[in-house]
């Protein structure tokens, strides 16, 4: 049985890991206004158009977490994006699409991403969550509007029970005497209803674009809650296929195992190795891709020419091999040595386009978990919580039972804690066991302990 002997008392320290933007998606430039949100800091949103529309960010934050980009921007309590001229620009159109990236931090709401006139109540000139569609159960449904010239508007509906806290890529179209269509993920929304007749005439009464808020978003603390990216605005119809090259980016995406996780690892012979297949997702239009895998993340950075892994080994049979790498296989070059546990490890994929364009990807990581608990929080820390949750990175179940259980010990002796043994069962500092998906415990709610004195040292440990 493995043991680790962990302490509440001394320091606490962080570690940051800086990681490099996306790609932009594909599709056409938009020849009225697009914002990235790429900037990073400051109070502009620069349009990267030819018009020059930057935006005044009001109280909005760059998250460091885009879709696609180097960047976006996190919206909460009245948060918005402005620029008047754009929204005047609009006037006149006989035709429209806006897209852009979302990503919210709450279902079953009103909030809004981008109106085009100040929020009243009405969805005239704008595009936004609606909790509860003017149709019968049509709940959590998106709601968007235009308004013309011969004094008539028109509204559409979604589909119900579309919103979602995930990412997601929303866009709408128009022109004269035809529905507007709502796009979901680059696939048009046939559930859509119009609440009222088909009009003409072009577009009218728009004296902004305001990302961030939306019809309902009237008081000064509302507005969308959660993400924003890459918002396009079009004064033409872009066609279904348009729409579905938005979403299309050209780098290598969804890695496996996922970025930031701790792993297992496959124990393989011969040797026996500590192995792992790495998957991904090819970039719109690759043609090649190049890995780059190391414990040393400056060389994958680099690019390092000797932490290459060149091309899939097996991509001459095509899907899914053409998108798999392998690291740890004895029998597998280019990385046949083993991998090692309580290991960081770094890689990338670059893609190479059909007009040999290079993509470089973001860099993903992930840790070999250790065959003992490991990663305790808190650490050696001084002033813990009167009621403090412990959490660790549970050990590898490679040749153990799986799933095995995490049996706790704690208490304030320092050598009871260090000797416990349960298979005895004398031992008070034995709190029980959490089950293997399960890596925190909380003294006082799952061990049944008051809360712990002031000036106390405490004392724990995971055995796996």
């Amino acid at each position: 049985m493995c043991r680790k002997l962990i302490y509440l008392v001394c320091s606490v320290f962080v570690l940051g890991l800086v990681l490099p933007g996306v790609a932009d998606a594909a599709g056409p430039v938009p020849n009225l206004l697009w914002w990235k949100f790429d900037e990073g800091s400051g109070t502009t949103a620069q349009d990267s158009s030819a018009n020059d529309y930057d935006g005044v960010i009001n109280g909005a934050e760059y998250s460091g977490t885009p879709k696609v980009g180097a960047d976006c921007l996190d919206f909460a309590d009245g948060d918005y994006v402005q620029n008047d001229p754009a929204g005047a620009a609009m006037n006149g159109w006989s035709a429209l699409t806006v897209a852009c990236w979302v990503k919210s931090d709450v279902i079953n709401t009103d909030n809004g991403f981008i109106i085009f006139y100040e929020p009243g109540g009405q969805d005239h000139r704008g595009f936004r969550y609606d909790s509860m569609g003017s149709q019968s159960d049509n709940d959590d449904c998106l709601k968007c509007g235009v308004e013309t010239d011969v004094g008539d508007w028109l509204e559409v509906e979604s589909s119900a029970n579309v919103q979602t806290t995930d990412w997601q890529h929303l866009a709408m179209t128009w022109e004269p005497d035809r529905i507007i269509y709502i796009y979901i993920d680059g696939e048009r929304d046939m559930g859509a209803s119009t609440t009222q007749n088909l009009i003409g005439g072009t577009l009218a009464g728009y004296d902004r674009v305001m990302v961030g808020k939306g019809g309902k978003d009237n008081d000064a603390d509302e507005s969308w809650d959660g993400l924003i990216d890459d918002v396009r605005i079009y004064d033409y119809v872009l066609s279904d296929a348009q729409i579905l090259e938005l979403l299309a980016i050209p780098e290598a995406s969804n890695p496996v195992p996922a970025d930031g996780v701790a792993i297992d690892g496959t124990v393989t012979d011969p040797g026996p190795n500590i192995s792992t297949m790495l998957e991904f997702t090819a970039g719109y239009n690759a043609v090649s891709h190049e890995a780059f895998f190391s414990d040393v993340e400056a060389d994958v950075i680099a690019r390092d020419p000797c932490v290459s892994l060149g091309a899939p080994p097996y991509e001459e049979h095509g899907p899914p091999y053409d998108t798999q790498y392998f690291v740890g296989y004895a029998v597998v070059e280019p990385y046949t040595d083993s991998l090692v546990r309580g290991t960081w490890y770094y890689w990338c994929v670059d893609e190479t386009d059909d007009e040999n364009e290079v993509w470089e990807g973001p860099i993903w990581r992930f840790y070999i978990r250790l065959e003992k608990a490991s990663d305790p929080d808190p650490h050696e820390i001084i002033h813990v919580s009167l009621t403090p949750t412990l959490s660790w990175a549970g050990g590898a179940t490679s040749g153990q039972p799986i799933p095995h259980d995490h049996e706790i010990y704690f208490g304030t002796d320092e050598a009871a804690v260090t000797d416990a043994n349960n298979a005895l069962g004398m031992w008070p500092e034995y709190m029980g066991y959490q089950p293997y998906d399960n890596t925190t415990w909380e003294p006082n709610a799952d061990g049944g302990l008051p809360p712990l004195d002031y000036g106390t040292d405490y004392f724990w440990r995971i055995d796996e």
